[in-house]
């Protein structure tokens, strides 16, 4: 009895931390990044809806002794964790592209119908499935294996973003939260393998206690992820106090960036950057870029935003462009050459960078 109020309790407690987590995480921007949520909060939908969907482990607390409900218990997060992993850092780290979800709901037509007949039969606590037995624990270990690849790639990816930051070959790439993918890379990987422990296990205290550390860790990322993980935060903080003040002596902190100064900003960067071919300067970023307009580099930030898409997009492009254009006209130039002569710090920069333009995920 003891044992069954236990898992109930740690069941409940996961339920109602993640739904306070949830909630937090879709009303809580800290000022004034909340101006801009779509950039400093870009999954702040995705996790909310990903907290939230703990609620989908209430069978449990009516049914406990129920093994049709105890199997789809044990089996709800070797699907979760591939699935929260893999699109939480794509939209946060990557950006989704409608390619990217085409190919991720092919992968998911099993799964989804699946856990919707697991999760009715949960609500019904029956034990409809005691036929199958062992059979069963093979084919949704498989399926979640199969989800689990998904999220290793994107692991690697994210993994390998890391690497090439640290070596300086993403140097331009300012707003990369290196600090916080250091953190968090590994974390949705390795807590899946945790859960296929807990699932051939088979015992419901361990997978009660699984239940509070998953509780345990939300939390301290749900902390974390409150205040935005970008570079760009350290020169808000610094300048939202002080001199953050353009042409017609506005603050970024009250009040937003009037269209007519964000047309001249606009104006002034192409103006530069282009006609002066700033971007063949592999040194080249957004502080050096700051000081030839004599303006204030938030602002500058927001209007790479709205209007580029991003610095790292903008100044890639061009030097795109600029390398198709100067391999048209020395068609027997080697790699090297090309991206020496077009800005990008090495080849690897300049092959990386080309594949994500030819692919249009370079945003």
């Amino acid at each position: 009895m003891q044992e069954i109020l236990f898992c109930k309790a740690a069941c409940y407690t996961l339920i109602l931390s993640s739904v306070i987590c949830g909630i937090i995480r879709w009303f809580h921007m800290c000022k004034p990044y909340n101006l801009n949520p779509s950039y400093f909060y870009p999954s702040r939908k995705f996790v909310t809806v990903a907290f939230l969907a703990a609620i989908f482990l209430v069978p449990y607390l009516f049914h406990s002794e129920s093994n049709d409900t105890w199997l789809y218990t044990k089996t709800y997060f070797l699907f979760y964790f591939p699935v929260f992993g893999t699109v939480s850092f794509r939209s946060f780290f990557f950006g989704v592209t409608s390619k990217w979800v085409r190919n991720y709901l092919l992968l998911l037509i099993v799964p989804i119908p699946l856990f919707i007949y697991l999760f009715v039969l949960a609500c019904i606590g029956g034990n409809y499935l005691e036929i199958y037995g062992f059979w069963d624990d093979i084919f949704y270990f498989i399926l979640s294996v199969i989800l689990a690849v998904k999220l290793l790639t994107t692991t690697m990816w994210l993994n390998n973003k890391i690497m090439d930051f640290v070596r300086g070959e993403y140097s331009n790439e300012n707003d990369f939260p290196l600090g916080f993918a250091k953190f968090v890379v590994f974390i949705p990987f390795a807590v899946w393998i945790l859960s296929l422990v807990v699932f051939f296990v088979d015992s419901r205290i361990f997978n009660a206690c699984f239940f509070l550390f998953i509780m345990i860790l939300q939390l301290v990322i749900t902390c974390i992820i409150l205040h935005p993980q970008r570079q760009e935060c350290e020169v808000m903080e610094k300048n939202i106090e002080k001199n953050a003040i353009e042409a017609n002596n506005v603050t970024v902190r009250n009040n937003p960036i009037p269209v007519a100064v964000k047309d001249n900003i606009e104006q002034q960067i192409r103006d530069v950057v282009e006609d002066e071919q700033l971007y063949l300067n592999p040194k080249f970023n957004k502080t050096v870029l700051a000081e030839r307009l004599a303006t204030n580099r938030t602002y500058l930030s927001v209007v790479f935003r709205e209007r580029f898409g991003s610095f790292y997009s903008y100044v890639n492009t061009l030097r795109i462009l600029y390398a198709i254009k100067y391999l048209e006209q020395h068609p027997k130039a080697t790699q090297v050459e090309v991206a020496m002569n077009s800005g990008f710090g090495t080849t690897k920069t300049y092959n990386k960078v080309k594949k994500l333009y030819e692919a249009g995920e370079l945003k």
